[in-house]
């Protein structure tokens, strides 16, 4: 299912997407307005709420995430938490008690019943990622990260997602995901099958060449979409020689599942599009299959990957993935 590819439902930049257990709503983050994107399960807009702004309820910063705790809407700038209703109605602001000056929210999950935020901090030139379970009352530190850009090293950046009642986050470099309780002690290790290929300079230069390919005879745009193909080549470019397949994504689902999505097709060397897994608690995949484009997944329900996608001309559109159950 594609959300807004028709023109009538338009995204200034999707940054986040969260979802009810239900799978009846879906919450869009657009990162260029200061407002949220209310969806149905089947991908009709039937909200939208926010406004810019300093008073309770407002943002007067850019967007950047959105997460469902049980009824309520918790969305995230990168200077703080505000708790809403589906309605949008304001209920509370939640404070971060960080002991570093320098610091940016980047990653917001659902554990456990507990926000847990993830921040980039910055002390004496160096970056780090820390991990805070998030209360009315402040936060706590109960974790960390190193911090890896995903532009200087595609691929190994860390990623995270909250799944039930634990945190999954990957090993950069690796295929190994750590299993953390809502402390952020470490409980499991899951390992995703497969070792991957290492990528020739051949790949390399024919998925470029596929990659420009898309852009030829599109007139006037033609231009424009070579420019927006740039980060993406470069993101290639950077990858050969590595042993595929980084992590490229992981989302999670209250009931305790996560879909891991995978720089690489399995049974052939490289491509984007990716494969992706299943995983239960337990670590067994239960089901693992491809995306048939390049997409960032971004919320899990237990049935459904919603995922954002980047169309030809770079613009930002919302799909949604229905897994066998």
């Amino acid at each position: 299912m594609d959300v807004g590819s028709d023109g009538a439902l338009f995204f200034g930049s999707v940054r986040s997407i969260g979802v009810h257990a239900s799978g009846e709503r879906a919450y869009v983050v657009d990162h260029v307005g200061s407002e949220v994107i209310v969806l149905d399960g089947a991908g009709r807009e039937i909200d939208r709420w926010g406004r810019q702004g300093d008073g309770p309820g407002e943002f007067s910063e850019t967007l950047s995430e959105v997460r469902v705790l049980g009824d309520e809407v918790v969305v995230s700038t990168v200077g703080g938490i505000q708790v809403f209703r589906p309605d949008g109605s304001f209920v509370r602001g939640l404070s971060l008690t960080v002991e570093t000056p320098v610091w940016a929210l980047v990653g917001l999950e659902i554990v456990d019943s507990r926000v847990i935020a993830v921040l980039r901090v910055a002390q004496s030139g160096e970056q780090r990622l820390e991990v805070h379970a998030v209360s009315d009352d402040g936060s706590t530190r109960i974790g960390g990260m190193p911090w890896i850009s995903s532009q200087a090293a595609p691929g190994d950046a860390p990623h995270w997602a909250g799944a039930g009642s634990f945190l999954v986050q990957s090993r950069p470099g690796t295929n190994v995901l750590d299993v953390l309780d809502e402390a952020g002690e470490p409980q499991d290790q899951w390992s995703l099958p497969g070792s991957g290929v290492p990528l020739s300079r051949g790949m390399v230069a024919d998925r470029v060449v596929e990659l420009e390919a898309r852009c030829e005879g599109t007139g006037a745009l033609e231009a424009r979409c070579m420019e927006s193909l740039v980060p993406f080549i470069a993101d290639v470019r950077a990858l050969q020689g590595q042993a595929a397949p980084p992590i490229g994504g992981i989302v999670g689902s209250a009931s305790g599942q996560v879909v891991v999505l995978r720089v690489d097709r399995g049974d052939q060397p490289f491509d984007l599009a990716g494969r992706f897994f299943q995983v239960v608690e337990d670590g067994s995949v239960v089901f693992e299959g491809e995306f048939d484009r390049p997409v960032t997944p971004m919320a899990f329900d237990g049935s459904t990957v919603w995922a954002r996608f980047l169309g030809p001309l770079d613009e930002p559109l919302v799909v949604a993935y229905r897994l066998p159950m």
